[in-house]
């Protein structure tokens, strides 16, 4: 087992605590905002892009947003001979990203004809895009090798973890939240002072996020400290970098687990099912705060779990509860109109689903973390370089491309069953298939996402031997230094 006088050191204050978790909050509310299925709606019903231009803006974001992860990684791993690869990021980064970010949302009426405004929004859109991803890229990296450098002590890394996910939620949440709930106060059967609201909602959103975006740089450049460091003394090479990453195979069955599960999310459309199926977009508010216990649950007890189990049991059994929930509600059947007919039923069926959803899916996601941190040792300990910038981009990549395709088959699959976008009402069969569809997808990929876990080997004990490893080669390295530097300084005598 880990060292005992490891396993006894603490060594992340309050205050430093206090600062990662702000900047957790702060940073996911981003990821709340540029959702696929809120730019799905902004690009759709605020700048009006639909057709090939609508498609082809889509495509070569989510090919940019695969290419540029495994670039982003590259940058921040080739400063492997610097003890400060991260700090440096949350100085030059924030200022270009938040502007970007503002413009993304940004609508611009330009004097040509109506099918060039188009093009010329969709350009603008692209080119902001193009960069805010690139350097938020970047910083996400920087950001996230905290999780296996903010501390040398193995439970103490699994409990920052399992916090700052729960600020994470709360930040991203609480756009995803709120959105809905505004859409529903000021822009839905409000015709064109609707869609102006809708504008004004998703602008004044961008202003704020952006603002707090930079201040979570700043707790991060000030207050929080990378304290698991291997420094080398040569730079990689580029192309060795990207070939490490197929050399840990714990990190690969993780990346096929999760295009699997999210190749086709329900998420993309079910801002739509909540307005159309259910009666409301507030609704979609009011059944995720369903995932609040869920989220408090997970955060003290997933530590806990992962101690005793082992982060792959406790994985696997979050990915069973899941597939069984969701099968649940299918069986359930469709619930609709709960809203427009004054009913309740459907939406405390709903709510009570997301209830239960929300204990799995919350703990799945906090142990997920640990997991990829874990990976970060075994690729150090297979290759002899802690490239974690490498990591956490290649994890970012999977995780657009799936989402890119996710995105790709639900706009197919919206028109497909004939969905109207500036529809006040969608026609039974399309409620129907709304509901359906997505629920059987979500039960038969997640089930599926569970297989590639029968290869997946870096258990509790044999990750602690590889930390065990791992600390004995640094102490080796740290003698070697010192018994070189004496040699220099008796040569010199």
């Amino acid at each position: 087992m880990a060292s005992n006088t490891l396993q006894a050191n603490q060594y992340v204050n309050k205050t430093e605590r206090a600062a990662f978790y702000a900047a957790a909050c702060f940073r996911d509310m981003s990821y709340g905002l540029v959702a696929p299925g809120f730019l799905l709606v902004f690009y759709q019903q605020v700048l009006g892009l639909e057709g090939w231009i609508l498609t082809v803006l889509l495509l070569l974001q989510k090919i940019w947003d695969g290419v540029n992860d495994p670039l982003m990684g590259v940058v921040f791993d080739k400063r492997s001979t610097s003890l400060e690869k991260a700090r440096p990021v949350f100085k030059f980064t924030p200022i270009p990203i938040a502007a970007c970010f503002i413009l993304m949302f940004t609508k611009f009426d330009f004097p040509v004809s109506e099918q060039q405004n188009f093009l010329l929004r969709a350009v603008i859109v692209f080119v902001t895009y193009v960069i805010f991803e690139g350097l938020h890229t970047l910083n996400g990296t920087a950001f996230m090798s905290y999780y296996n450098s903010i501390s040398p002590n193995l439970e103490e890394r699994n409990d920052v973890i399992a916090r700052s996910r729960l600020f994470s939620n709360i930040g991203s949440g609480g756009i995803t939240g709120a959105i809905p709930i505004l859409i529903s106060l000021f822009v839905e059967n409000k015709g064109d002072a609707g869609l102006r609201a809708q504008y004004y909602i998703f602008l004044i959103s961008a202003l704020i996020i952006a603002a707090l975006f930079v201040l979570y740089n700043y707790f991060m450049h000030t207050y929080v400290k990378a304290r698991v460091v291997t420094r080398t003394d040569t730079t990689q090479f580029s192309g060795n970098i990207l070939i490490e990453i197929f050399k840990n195979q714990p990190f690969l069955l993780m990346m096929l687990s999760n295009a699997i599960l999210f190749i086709f999310g329900k998420n993309n459309v079910s801002m739509y099912f909540f307005r159309y199926n259910m009666g409301g977009s507030f609704l979609q508010t009011v059944t995720g705060a369903a995932y609040i216990p869920g989220l408090l649950i997970a955060t003290a007890f997933t530590p806990k779990l992962i101690a005793r189990y082992g982060t792959k049991k406790v994985f696997v059994a979050c990915l069973a509860a899941m597939a069984g929930l969701n099968l649940l509600m299918l069986i359930g059947g469709i619930p609709t109109g709960a809203y427009t007919s004054g009913g309740v039923g459907p939406t405390v069926l709903v709510t009570a689903v997301y209830f239960l959803l929300g204990i799995p899916e919350c703990v799945r996601q906090m142990t997920y973390w640990s997991m990829i941190a874990d990976t970060v040792d075994y690729g150090e300990w297979k290759t002899g370089h802690r490239n974690d910038g490498m990591i956490y981009a290649a994890e970012g990549m999977t995780g657009k491309i799936t989402g890119g395709i996710g995105s790709a088959i639900s706009v197919q699959f919206l028109k497909a069953i004939g969905f109207k976008a500036d529809a006040d009402t969608q026609s039974p069969s399309v409620q129907k298939t709304l509901f359906y569809i997505p629920q059987i997808a979500t039960v038969v990929l997640t089930a599926l996402a569970i297989l590639p876990y029968a290869r997946y080997k870096l258990g509790r004990e044999e990750h602690q031997e590889i930390l065990d490893e791992l600390k004995t080669r640094k102490e080796h390295l740290e003698g070697a230094e010192v018994e070189r530097a004496e040699a220099m300084v008796e040569g010199v005598a």
